[in-house]
């Protein structure tokens, strides 16, 4: 199928009438991080296009999102709220068409992590220990902001039933949402991405409003989509071929310490061979068990002997179905990767996208992690057991 420029949709409310953006030129997309240790930041979208000799009157705070279809249930690219409006304006003019062909508008927007992200306090009291994806899921209600987890257990209605737990118990702090939260990110070995609400606004259990944004969490390598990117001509649906691929090895990417921080003391964990390469880890560990079995977990992924690629780009000059991955079902940050290159396979999982399209073509750039490949589901407190933790980190 050949390839389709994404549309731009715009509404004053969330709930709205939408309607399609003229004269769009590129749409870039960026979310997710650049490396395992970095924090996640939020996500951002910016629009540039000709302004049209009527201009819509899109102001901050409305909503667009980009899809194929105007439609709620065509998955988006992305969707969010309008943060700035830049204009810039250049000759020639036509003042009696008004038409400005070099004139430009770029829309800046940002999804649920934005949202989440712009928070600086709960406006409630979660200092009471909790398990982790219970912290996970509560504290972007306190921002309105909608957040589910694999179980698909988001409180969105009083009395919603409380989720399994899954993780570690972690002590939650009353401030600094977007810092507790990638730590807790941290501690569970989870990602987070933006979520489609499709238009439609979910109820918050916590201040019984309806939000407009939305988070997911899950464990990291099992977002329950799995890409290949392959060198030796295989197909599928979700094997793609790459046009790049780099290799970072230096201290940014491996390490042979970690020193697991939280507000218990440090907790060293090395292999033992100075002069080390160290790694400061920001938890929120509740024990300092927890500590040292984090601190394994995450040097093992981090120093392992078959390099991962840093990043890989792809796009529709040489593959169509690529400008799919832009979108936020098909590649959520966490997803796991299959690479194959001249020979060799290595597991990796998608730390990172940044999406470009334009009129006739999309390009996209994933940075990746390491991993340590599917995680392990015998049932063994060592080697994982199902539905409940992985390999080397219980």
């Amino acid at each position: 199928m050949a390839y389709t420029t994404p549309n731009v949709y715009y509404a004053a409310t969330f709930d709205g009438t939408y309607t399609k953006l003229d004269g769009v030129q590129s749409v870039l997309i960026n979310r997710g991080k650049s490396r395992f240790q970095d924090p996640t930041t939020a996500s951002r979208c910016t629009v540039e296009l000709i302004p049209q000799s009527t201009f819509p009157s899109i102001t901050v705070g409305q909503f667009i999102d980009i899809r194929d279809t105007n439609s709620g249930a065509s998955s988006a690219y992305f969707a969010g709220r309008v943060t700035d409006i830049q204009r810039s304006y250049a000759i020639p003019y036509n003042s009696s068409t008004g038409a400005a062909p070099a004139d430009r508008v770029v829309i800046s927007i940002t999804g649920g992590t934005g949202a989440l992200a712009a928070s600086a306090t709960t406006g409630g009291n979660i200092g009471l220990p909790v398990d982790a994806t219970y912290y996970l899921m509560t504290i972007p209600m306190y921002s309105s902001v909608y957040a589910i987890t694999p179980q698909n257990i988001g409180f969105n209605y009083a009395g919603a039933p409380y989720p399994t737990a899954i993780g570690q118990n972690v002590v939650a702090a009353d401030i600094q949402i977007w810092q507790n939260f990638n730590k807790t990110l941290n501690t569970v070995q989870y990602s987070v991405d933006d979520l489609d609400l499709n238009r439609t606004f979910k109820q918050n259990y916590i201040s019984q409003y309806v939000v407009y944004a939305g988070v997911y969490s899950y464990p990291t390598g099992q977002t329950g989509k799995s890409i290949s990117f392959v060198d030796d001509g295989s197909t599928g649906s979700t094997v793609y071929k790459y046009a790049q691929v780099e290799y970072a090895s230096s201290i940014q990417s491996a390490f042979t310490q970690v020193i697991v921080e939280s507000t218990l003391s440090p907790i060293d964990v090395n292999n033992a061979t100075p002069p080390f390469v160290g790694l400061n880890y920001s938890t929120a560990i509740a024990t300092s068990g927890q500590g040292t079995s984090l601190g394994t977990y995450v040097l093992a992924v981090n120093n392992s002997t078959t390099p991962t690629p840093f990043v890989v780009g792809t796009g529709t000059a040489l593959q169509d179905s690529t400008a799919a991955l832009g979108k936020l079902s098909e590649c959520p940050i966490g997803t796991s990767v299959t690479f194959k290159f001249r020979g060799t396979t290595v597991s990796a999982t998608v730390c990172g996208i940044s999406a470009s399209y334009y009129p006739d073509r999309a390009n996209i750039r994933l940075t990746l992690s390491p991993s340590l490949g599917t995680p392990f589901t015998l049932d063994s407190t060592a080697f994982g057991v199902l539905n409940t933790n992985r390999l080397g980190y219980p």
